[in-house]
C-alpha cells in the first residue's frame, strides 16, 4: 500500500473530528472611472477548518503595550472555490476577524495552513 491513501484517510478523520466552519471574506475594490469612486465588493465562502493554537504576542507597533492575537487554520485546498484567491481575504472565526499573514501549502496532503493575526 502506498502512503497517499493513508494520508487521505488521516486527513479525512482529522477534519471529521476537529473541523469547524470558518468564513473567508474576500474584499475586492474596483475603480469606476466614470464616477471617480472606488467600489468595494465582498464575497464570502464558508469552509471547514481545523483551528490551531492561538498566541498572544506583544505588538511591536505599540511598544509592546498591546498584544496581537495570532492564530492558525488548516484548510483543505479542495474547499476553496475555483478561482478563489486568498489575497485581500479576511478570515472570520466566531466573533473575531483576522488578516492572513502567510499561507503554507502542502501539495502532498492537499492542505493549506493559514497564519493569521487579529484585525
Amino acid at each position: 500500500m502506498t502512503i497517499a491513501p493513508l494520508i487521505h484517510e488521516d486527513t479525512s478523520q482529522l477534519f471529521a473530528d476537529w473541523s469547524v466552519p470558518l468564513i473567508l471574506r474576500q474584499e475586492i475594490s474596483d475603480y469606476d472611472p466614470s464616477t471617480g469612486q472606488i467600489v468595494m465588493t465582498c464575497s464570502e465562502v464558508t469552509v471547514d477548518a481545523v483551528v490551531g493554537p492561538n498566541a498572544n504576542q506583544p505588538s511591536p507597533h505599540s511598544a509592546t503595550a498591546h498584544r496581537d492575537v495570532e492564530q492558525t487554520f488548516l484548510i483543505r485546498e479542495s474547499a476553496f472555490p475555483n478561482g478563489f484567491s486568498i489575497s485581500n481575504t479576511l478570515v472570520v472565526h466566531g466573533s473575531m476577524t483576522f488578516r492572513i499573514r502567510a499561507a503554507t501549502r502542502s501539495p502532498i496532503t492537499g492542505l493549506t495552513l493559514l497564519h493569521v493575526i487579529a484585525k
